[in-house]
C-alpha cells in the first residue's frame, strides 16, 4: 500500500462582486442567516456520540445510533460478526460476537449505565458470561478505563484493565494492556490524513497500517482495510476487510 502525497500551494483567492444592497435587504439577510447558524448549532447538539468496540480498541460514533452490525474477514480464514444494540440515549444495550473459526465461539454481553443526580454518566457496566466488565468515561464521553473481572470462584482471576489516552483532537494515540500488574501491551497509534491510521506495538513487534475507504452521511466509516506486518517481514502478514451497517433511529 502507498500513501498518496497531497500536492498544492493552498492560496485562497477573495472576488469582490460589486452588488449593492439597501440597508433593509441586508438587514433581512443577516437575521435569515443568524436563523440559519442557530438551526445548524442546534442540529450540532441534538446529535449524539457512542462508543462501540473495534479492533483497535473503542471509537466514538456520531448520530442517534440504534444498532451496529460489524463484519471482519480476510487472510487466515476470519469472519466475525459483532452485532451491537443501543437505546435511544446512546447506551449499550447488548452485544453479540460470532467468531468465526475452526471451532465457532458466540459471546454475548448486556449493559448497564449508571448516572450521578445531575444525569451524567459514571460508568457502564457489562456481564459477559463469567466475566464482569466496568467502563469508565471521561467528561467528553471517551474510554478512559475498562477493566475486566472474573467470576469464576474455581480458579484463579487476574483483573485485566485497559487504558485509553488521545489527543487533543480525541484521537486515540496510546493503548495500554494491564493483565494484573503486568503490561501485556502497549500499542501506538499514528495519523495521516483524513483516510489512513497506523498502529505499532512499543517493542516493535508488529505493525498495523489502516485505509479508511467509505463513509455515511453521519460521518462514520463503512469499510475499511487493516494489513498487519510481523517484525522482520517485508510484505503484510495479514490483510483484512472490515464493514459495518449502522442503523439510525
Amino acid at each position: 500500500m502507498k500513501i498518496s502525497e497531497f500536492s498544492g500551494n493552498g492560496d485562497i483567492k477573495f472576488v469582490s462582486l460589486g452588488i449593492s444592497f439597501s440597508f433593509m435587504s441586508f438587514k433581512r439577510i443577516f437575521l435569515i442567516l443568524l436563523i440559519f447558524i442557530a438551526s445548524c448549532h442546534s442540529d450540532r447538539l441534538k446529535s449524539k456520540k457512542i462508543w462501540i468496540q473495534t479492533e483497535t480498541g473503542y471509537e466514538l460514533l456520531n448520530g442517534n445510533i440504534k444498532q451496529v452490525v460489524t463484519k471482519r474477514y480476510g487472510s487466515k480464514n476470519i469472519d466475525d460478526v459483532d452485532t451491537t444494540i443501543f437505546d435511544r440515549n446512546g447506551n449499550p444495550i447488548k452485544t453479540v460476537k460470532i467468531y468465526s473459526d475452526s471451532s465457532p465461539v458466540i459471546i454475548r454481553i448486556s449493559y448497564k449505565s449508571e448516572y450521578d443526580n445531575h444525569g451524567k454518566k459514571l460508568k457502564t457496566i457489562g456481564y459477559e458470561d463469567k466475566n464482569i466488565l466496568v467502563y469508565n468515561c471521561n467528561d467528553n464521553g471517551y474510554i478512559e478505563k475498562l477493566r475486566r473481572f472474573g467470576t469464576d470462584t474455581s480458579r484463579a482471576n487476574l483483573e485485566s484493565t485497559e487504558e485509553y489516552h488521545y489527543n487533543d483532537l480525541g484521537e486515540l494515540v496510546e493503548l495500554y494492556h494491564f493483565v494484573g500488574d503486568f503490561l501485556r501491551s502497549h500499542v501506538h497509534y499514528k495519523y495521516y490524513r483524513e483516510n489512513w491510521m497506523s498502529g505499532s506495538y512499543h517493542d516493535g513487534s508488529v505493525k498495523m497500517l489502516y485505509h479508511y475507504i467509505t463513509t455515511d452521511k453521519e460521518g462514520n466509516w463503512t469499510k475499511r482495510t487493516n494489513a498487519v506486518w510481523i517484525e522482520g517481514n517485508r510484505s503484510p502478514s495479514h490483510v483484512y476487510i472490515t464493514e459495518r451497517k449502522i442503523t439510525y433511529y
